[in-house]
């Protein structure tokens, strides 16, 4: 880990302007973990001097100094936990009400019946053995997967996993078939547009500007699986080209050509024209829940009014007298696949439409929206007229802020995942305050980063008083630090942590309770069950990085990157490994084999399939494998 802290924390100080609290802290919260930091290559055996030039020890002496070794460390770790005790984790904090007042205002005790984190057994990580199978997908020489331009990138891995793209000399390769384009025109800079996967990883879809197949102008081409459509256009909708249904068995997008003297646009569903039109559309489309239909939008003239068209014309059209108030890109989804939008009206009054509905009341412009993680709530805050901003959850509007009324702090509005809470902050007078459910909360310097538990009941926030930063939590406040990080409610909403500094110390906090110190921490993560809490940390500003696994520090490592694996039940945990020479994933401290680099850009990751198999795709000697693996006990 490279400067970890200093990236992923925001550092507060007395002089701070009010801005720098929440923008600073959306910019670099906790992402500048990197590939690089590589450092000389440590001796061939650790805890051993480095051999001279040309020698090397006989792989059975290695062995046995390597085993002498261990068991030494082994001697060594025993006699300091004697002497040191480990710090326990503290336990879960009982919820209070807001209007609760603890008796120490910068320290929340912890109710001794609560329930604990749990810490695996120190067998857990040494019983089982790996057996790794590898798939060659493609010989890519030289190819460099440590970074990718998102605007324009040259490789792309498929939702599952499994499978790679990228781009070649006028052409693209997708796993190990390569298509290439000799009469292919160039376009910023690329001969390959839009490329994209589908859902279920099984097709692919792409656009290729073929010059000499239509006529001038009248080149550009969507290609399926490798197969260009026999149709050409002068334009393909270039936000996102071609568009899979939820169910990956179809493919939408919409496109312009000259006709009689003029342009003309028109939809295509599966290669066929299902709609032909004068006007420019809104070019973004999607398909509803049940992959039948496709939503996409027509300029009438003076608005933009949307449309939904079966994916083979045998149904009617179903019209709608509104329109985005973006041309493109303003869907949203829910979890069920349920569509959302901004629309608007003539007379240029807007509205959301969200799974076939209209939300009302309407407004002049939008500026934040939420949708709940069950789908069933929406927040978003509005402006009704200028300089006035309503926040809004299911129709329900809070009083006007702005004016000469108290502000709305600006991005700070949470919707709770269940339940239907809204949290935010509003400033009045330089003082700044906290609004749970509509009712006012204390007043600080600053108010932000509102964060709900999982089951909706909890709420925790970051709040600034005489200079220093303080996690209020159900109303009460957690010590003052210097340094804070985002609070992270574990899967049961019983256990709050979050990364804090003061002065040089940097720790996680569980519960109100500091952990022990480093030099720089990450955020701390629970396991899917909750029975795990796991972070980064550097014991000096030059590392090495280990992590640290409820309260257990794991091996050391030059770089190990910041995000982590959780199998499906949080029984597992794997993550990726960098050396000078070589980069590795391990779970559960049980290193697999090694290779040049492990793909974790562009989609790239490990992928658990169950507790005992995963997958992720690495790189050795210009050649990428799919890597699947079986745990042996």
């Amino acid at each position: 880990m490279k400067n970890t802290w200093a990236s992923h924390f925001l550092v507060a100080v007395a002089c701070f302007l009010p801005s720098v609290l929440v923008c600073h802290c959306q910019e670099t919260a906790w992402a500048q973990v990197t590939n690089g930091g590589k450092k000389a290559a440590p001796p061939s055996i650790p805890g051993l001097p480095e051999l001279p030039p040309g020698v090397e020890l006989p792989p059975e002496v290695q062995s046995q100094l390597k085993k002498a070794l261990q068991e030494l460390k082994t001697l060594e770790d025993t006699a300091k936990t004697k002497q040191t005790p480990q710090v326990k984790l503290a336990p879960a904090a009982v919820p209070l009400a807001p209007n609760t007042k603890p008796k120490n205002p910068t320290s929340a005790p912890v109710p001794p019946s609560a329930t604990r984190v749990a810490t695996p057994s120190a067998s857990a990580a040494t019983t089982f053995k790996r057996v790794a199978k590898e798939k060659s997908l493609a010989k890519v020489g030289e190819l460099d997967f440590t970074k990718r331009d998102n605007k324009k990138p040259h490789f792309w891995v498929s939702p599952d996993g499994r499978r790679l793209a990228y781009l070649i000399d006028k052409g693209i390769a997708v796993d190990d078939k390569q298509y290439q384009y000799q009469n292919s025109i160039r376009q910023a800079d690329q001969f390959v547009k839009n490329f994209r996967f589908s859902p279920d990883s099984q097709r692919t879809s792409w656009i290729v500007h073929l010059g000499q197949t239509q006529g001038e102008g009248q080149g550009e081409t969507l290609v399926i699986n490798g197969v260009p459509e026999k149709i050409g256009w002068n334009f393909i909708a270039n936000h996102d080209g071609g568009i899979f249904s939820r169910d990956s068995k179809h493919v939408a997008y919409t496109a312009r050509r000259y006709a009689k003297g003029d342009v003309e646009y028109v939809l295509v569903v599966d290669g066929k024209e299902v709609e032909v039109f004068l006007k420019s559309p809104a070019w973004a489309l999607t398909f509803t829940a049940d992959s039948r239909r496709v939503i996409w939008a027509e300029d009438t003239g003076d608005h933009y009014e949307m449309r939904e068209s079966s994916i083979d014309g045998s149904q009617p059209r179903i019209e709608r007298k509104f329109g985005p108030a973006q041309l493109s890109m303003n869907f949203f989804y829910g979890p069920a696949g349920e569509v959302g939008y901004v629309a608007s009206q003539s007379q240029g009054n807007k509205f959301i439409v969200y799974d076939g509905k209209e939300l009302k009341p309407g407004f002049k412009s939008i500026k934040t929206l939420q949708l709940s993680r069950d789908g069933k709530n929406i927040a978003f805050v509005m402006e009704p007229e200028n300089f006035r901003e309503v926040v809004v959850v299911d129709g329900k509007s809070s009083p006007a802020y702005g004016g000469l009324e108290a502000d709305y702090v600006k991005d700070s509005l949470a919707l709770s995942p269940v339940g239907g809470r809204v949290a935010y902050g509003i400033e009045n007078r330089r003082i700044e305050y906290p609004v749970i459910d509509g009712k006012q909360g204390k007043g600080y310097a600053r108010v932000a980063e509102f964060t709900f538990s999982p089951d909706g009941k909890r709420v925790a926030h970051w709040a600034v008083q005489n200079g220093k930063l303080l996690v209020v939590a159900d109303g009460r406040e957690s010590a003052p630090y210097d340094e804070l990080g985002l609070p992270v409610f574990s899967p049961d909403s019983k256990s709050l942590a979050h990364g804090a500094g003061v002065g040089q110390r940097k720790f996680v906090v569980i519960n109100g309770q500091p952990q022990k110190s480093y030099a720089f921490v990450g955020e701390p993560e629970f396991s899917p069950d909750g029975k795990r809490l796991v972070y980064l940390a550097d014991h000096s500003a030059e590392g090495p990085t280990i992590l640290v696994d409820s309260g257990k520090e794991g091996k050391q490592y030059d770089v190990i990157q910041e995000q982590l694996y959780f199998s499906p039940t949080g029984q597992r945990l794997a993550m990726v490994t960098s050396a000078r020479d070589h980069e590795m994933v391990v779970v559960d401290g049980v290193e697999g084999n090694r290779y040049d680099h492990i793909i974790t850009l562009g989609g790239g990751k490990v992928v658990f399939d169950d507790e005992v198999h995963w997958h992720y795709l690495a790189v050795k000697d210009g050649e990428v494998m799919l890597v699947e693996e079986t745990l042996a006990e």
